[in-house]
């Protein structure tokens, strides 16, 4: 892991010493096109930003491995989600007729190694500054954390009046940015090497995090620097694009249907495979991929899952509740109050042994926990339904 991230970074040195000695040759350019000077100043930017996190990674890497056992715990659960339409409000600011100047804005977004950059941006007539970019990001853990960072650059982009140009002629071209020394191993030349390279001339101006929790909300409250141009909130578009459960449970549960008063019990092998639940008559069924007597998707479950049954002849007998899209004979039904035309709909479940209810009640319970988490159930909004 430690030899990869290594290569990794190298790389990235290699790319960050090209990028700055383009930089500095646009800079030192008689005419240098602001353009150009943007564009190389991205691409340092990114280069830096990238390697740093590669950086981090290694410097965390030793201590992962040394305590792993005692403080890492184990997500079985990683989804993908994708992040868009970013969009601040800026602090209406007057701006001189003759300015000649432009603020450009770029979004940097991270997790782990991995880094998305936004296209650069200006601030529009109305006071906004809008990245319309769609980030996608994959392998997230349960306790994922996503850094948004947004950086600033200001260029000349009007040219000078007569004066001024002929004024230029008699300046020798300087440049006065910061440089820093970097050490890499060139693996086209197989040699150890230093450079002093140029640092990005882009300034960070505000940043925050995003999580599992801002799944769903379009508006973010931030906390930008007294000084910045930002107000401190933030619009964005946060969505799922799927879960990767990990779950895979099957044996035998006595299931139960009630109607009317009294429940029908019936041993039958369930399974269950990431939120899919599925009941056969026999193992085999599911072996050779048979249609299931009855499956459901827990995406249809409402939370929580009733682990205690009063009145109940069977001991160890939990109630999955689930919403299903109503007929002309569910007249008498309990309709859910997210939407009107499915039921509620209960299964009894009973395991034979203690091992086997704490099994089975531990799993449902994580996976649907997980799964409201992500925003991934229909009817969260039907928490309080009652049996």
């Amino acid at each position: 892991m430690y030899l990869q991230l290594k290569k990794i970074r190298d790389a990235e040195c290699v790319k960050m010493n090209q990028a700055s000695n383009a930089l500095l040759a646009i800079k030192m350019k008689d005419k240098c096109e602001w353009r150009e000077e943007l564009v190389a100043e991205k691409i340092l930017l990114e280069c830096d930003l990238r390697n740093k996190l590669i950086v981090n990674k290694i410097r965390e890497l030793k201590y992962s491995e040394e305590y792993s056992q005692v403080y890492k715990k184990q997500w079985p659960h990683k989804g993908s989600i994708s992040v868009s339409n970013f969009e601040f409000d800026v602090k209406n600011q007057d701006k001189p007729k003759n300015n000649k100047h432009t603020d450009f804005y770029v979004l940097a977004l991270s997790h782990g190694t991995t880094l998305n950059m936004s296209k650069i941006a200006t601030v529009n007539d109305e006071n906004k500054l809008v990245f319309n970019d769609i980030f996608t990001l994959n392998g997230l853990e349960d306790n994922f954390v996503v850094n948004v960072e947004v950086y600033t650059l200001r260029l000349k982009t009007k040219k000078d009046n007569k004066l001024s140009i002929y004024r230029s002629l008699f300046k020798k071209k300087t440049h006065n940015c910061c440089t820093s020394k970097i050490y890499y191993e060139d693996v086209n030349v197989n040699e150890l090497l230093q450079s002093e390279i140029l640092s990005p001339s882009f300034t960070p101006c505000v940043n925050f995090t995003l999580t599992k929790h801002q799944i769903g909300n379009n508006a973010l409250f931030i906390s930008p620097p007294t000084e910045s141009k930002f107000r401190n909130y933030v619009n964005v578009n946060v969505t799922v694009n799927s879960l990767d459960l990990g779950t895979d449970l099957s044996g035998f549960l006595t299931w139960g249907t009630k109607q009317d008063a009294v429940i029908t019990w019936e041993r039958k092998w369930c399974s269950l495979k990431g939120s899919s639940f599925s009941i056969y008559n026999y193992p085999q069924d599911e072996g050779y991929d048979r249609d299931p007597c009855e499956s459901f998707n827990l995406e249809y479950c409402l939370v929580p899952l009733v682990k205690e049954v009063h009145n109940c002849p069977r001991k160890r007998t939990f109630v999955i509740k689930t919403g299903r899209p109503s007929t002309f004979r569910d007249s008498e039904g309990i309709t859910l109050r997210k939407r009107q035309n499915f039921v509620l709909e209960k299964f009894y479940v009973s395991a034979d042994n203690n091992e086997d209810y704490k099994k089975w009640t531990g799993t449902l319970e994580s996976t649907l926990d997980t799964m409201r988490d992500w925003k991934r159930l229909v009817f969260v909004d039907d928490y309080y339904t009652t049996l």
